[in-house]
């Protein structure tokens, strides 16, 4: 594809004259046709976002006819405008589905004034809001972009402690009494945001792509005069591979959710037009507008395809009566918003397929469903970095939340380790918990040895096959398991036992499932090298046969060692909690919290762990099985332990209206895993906070059709 050429901001002002022009004259009655007027106004040459006004105008007047329009069929008459113009209708139907005038005339326009800016051009609009190029009139005409809302300033106040080069600083914020609007001024960095790389990327075949797209896609959307704020140097390259590029865009976005979620600011409205591009190819994330601290009660907010299926959930959850039923929604719902971006970019369509046309309720209910059911994955790549990056997306992409990688700094650390597969020098693990990645390049400089003889190309030069074992350690970043496990026992049959290629092999054999060939190996390893590796692996195999007893004796006997471990300490916690230990069980799991408090696996098992203490000795229960459950309510994915939880919460004295949403949302999953409501609706802790009509709701929820399994350890790696 032909890189469109930039404009100047004097030819972007005379087409949007000229573009007005066939406004009036439809709006005047003449039949609206805005493939024939983008075409007449230069087609390619057309900035993009004039040619959305134009389309967006003829759909509205359209409708307006009473002519019945299908948007799906609408945009496909404007290919390289599909996801833009199908956003913009979207916030049409959104604010027409909720009785909002779409005109809104009470916003201003470019032309007027508001809090000392003049405003120049619209940039952008969400239902919500308008984004603005200005010029600061109080300080020499500085030329910046203002957002305008309903309500901004909770926004400006969450930022004012974030400064990130990722992440859009806030100048200043203020309120306009004459318009009663929020304007919330930053730097004009770019036009350009990811939906704009998206639609770009997408007019080029797959195989032309390269690093360069990205840049491309932004110099297409700015003007070569803009006043923008200079980029420092060190975005995406230029010059390096649409995987490089890819690789190096969601380091650059891991990091940035990484910085606001350390200062405790969740984004939870992650989308591609939420996500800024400089000049540099460099993300900026924007509009925190329904950004939320953790502690915060909030309205469920955010957009639909990208929504995370504890969000979906928490909307389905709405009575009839307004009120809504919070499942806890923690950073890895932005993690989740963050996978679908980097899955369009990266795959080229949303991860849940072609979305139909439904309404809010009925759209929501089906990406539920199909997140239940996984995204669609593309084919498989030989190339391990491919092969790894497109299985790190798909994890981020998981329906359980604990499931994904567990934090965005943990998922800029795989990043990183991606980054590194093709590493020249294979370097010893001593740790299981260090990267994979470095083994990579190996298996490729044995194969690709030849290439590097230089000067006399005409000599046959004879290449080193990889060994087995080599070839079998390249395999394991890109999980080709498989193929890793076929080369290991290889390896083994060749040179003997070696308790390295031993855990290697059983490493493999765990994620193919294969638990007691797997449990073999690495107690194997263990008689040849003891190591704490080795019996960590050798135990987390034997928690997945649910030999409880004997994992527990593996994990006893290395606890010690391994305080501050995570897995260790978890998941011997676990194993005492089904040998019903409880006491030792609960102190088990309290070590694992203090390690890691946010992480809602370990604390749903100690809020079990609490509530079989509290029910063997009679007791109530205690505060911190409580605050457990409360925090854990999202967790559950047994109709057990989900009763359980919902027990907990129940049992207190008094409960706010946002801990007796959690309930009815603990009840409603209770029903969605097929539990009975007539075996608990008479349980009176239960009759205290559930009044008949909301019995009478929960009623009507239907069992998922498949319950997906889960196993409720932590991982070893």
């Amino acid at each position: 594809m032909r890189i469109p050429s930039t404009l100047t901001l004097e030819t972007l002002q005379r087409q949007r004259k000229q573009a007005n022009e066939f406004r009036r004259a439809w709006r005047n009655g003449e039949s609206p046709n805005a493939v024939e007027a983008i075409e007449q106004l230069g087609g390619d040459q057309l900035h993009k976002s004039i040619a959305v006004e134009l389309a967006y105008e003829e759909y509205c007047l359209q409708q307006q006819a009473g002519k019945p329009l299908e948007p799906t069929r609408f945009v496909q008459r404007f290919p390289q405008l599909q996801r833009s113009l199908r956003r913009q209708i979207g916030i049409h139907h959104f604010l027409s589905q909720r009785g909002v005038d779409v005109a809104l005339p009470d916003w201003p326009e470019a032309g007027d004034e508001i809090s000392g800016f003049l405003l120049q051009e619209e940039l952008g609009r969400g239902a919500f809001g308008r984004v603005f190029l200005a010029r600061e009139l109080k300080l020499r005409e500085r030329v910046v972009v203002i957002k305008v809302s309903r309500d901004g300033l909770r926004e400006a106040q969450l930022l004012a402690t974030v400064s990130h080069p990722g992440i859009v600083p806030i100048y200043s914020a203020s309120i306009d009494t004459e318009w009663g609007l929020t304007t919330i001024c930053m730097p004009f960095n770019s036009r350009a945001t990811l939906l704009d790389i998206l639609e770009y990327a997408g007019s080029v075949p797959r195989e032309d792509r390269n690093g360069a797209i990205i840049r491309n896609a932004v110099a297409a959307r700015n003007c070569s005069d803009d006043p923008l704020v200079s980029a420092s140097p060190g975005g995406v390259a230029k010059s390096t591979s649409f995987r490089e590029a890819v690789i190096q865009f969601a380091r650059f976005l891991a990091d940035s959710l990484a910085f606001a979620h350390a200062k405790g600011i969740q984004h939870r409205d992650l989308k591609p037009s939420n996500i800024l591009v400089n000049s540099e190819g460099q993300p900026l994330l924007i509009d925190f507008n329904l950004s939320t601290e953790p502690a915060s009660e909030d309205l469920v907010g955010g957009t639909l395809p990208y929504m995370s299926p504890e969000q979906l959930l928490t909307l389905l959850s709405v009575t009839g009566d307004g009120e809504r039923s919070h499942p806890l929604i923690d950073e890895r719902s932005d993690i989740y918003s963050l996978g679908v971006c980097l899955f369009e970019l990266w795959f080229g369509y949303h991860p849940m397929g072609d979305l139909p046309e439904l309404p809010q309720q009925e759209l929501a209910e089906h990406l539920l469903s199909r997140q239940e059911a996984g995204p669609d994955t593309a084919s498989r790549s030989e190339d391990p970095r491919v092969e790894a990056l497109g299985n790190l997306i798909l994890r981020c992409l998981s329906y359980y939340a604990d499931e994904r990688p567990a934090s965005a700094r943990d998922l800029l650390v795989q990043l990183e380790e991606i980054r590194r597969i093709k590493v020249e020098e294979r370097r010893p693990a001593t740790n299981w918990q260090s990267s994979w990645a470095a083994f990579a390049g190996v298996v490729f400089l044995a194969v690709g040895g030849v290439l590097l003889a230089v000067g006399d190309f005409s000599k046959p030069v004879e290449a080193k096959p990889p060994a087995p074992a080599e070839l079998g350690i390249a395999y394991l970043p890109s999980r080709q398991f498989d193929e890793a496990e076929h080369a290991l026992s290889e390896s083994l049959r060749l040179n003997g036992q070696s308790a390295e290629i031993l855990n290697y092999r059983g490493r493999a054999r765990l994620e193919l499932g294969r638990y007691s060939e797997a449990f073999d190996d690495f107690s194997a390893a263990y008689r040849l090298e003891p190591s704490n590796d080795s019996a960590a692996f050798a135990a987390y195999a034997a928690m997945e046969l649910g030999q409880y007893r004997n994992a527990a004796g593996w994990y006893a006997s290395i606890v010690n060692d391994n305080q501050q471990s995570l897995s260790v300490r978890h998941n011997y916690g676990y194993a005492l909690l089904q040998l019903e230990h409880y006491e030792t069980a609960h102190q088990e799991l309290s070590a694992a919290v203090a390690i890691q408090p946010t992480y809602n696996l370990v604390r749903l098992h100690r809020a079990v762990a609490g509530y079989r203490l509290a029910k063997a000795s009679g007791s109530p229960f205690s505060q911190t099985t409580i605050d457990d459950a409360l925090q854990a309510a999202s967790s559950g994915r047994d109709r057990t332990t989900v009763l359980q939880l919902a027990e907990i919460i129940a049992s207190v004295d008094q409960l706010s209206h946002e801990n007796r949403r959690t309930l009815d949302s603990l009840l409603r999953a209770y029903v969605r895993l097929g539990g009975e409501l007539d075996e608990v609706r008479e349980r009176p802790d239960f009759r205290r906070w559930v009044s008949d009509q909301e019995w009478e709701r929960l009623a009507e929820v239907q069992p998922l059709e498949r319950v997906y399994p889960y196993s409720p350890l932590v991982l070893p790696w």
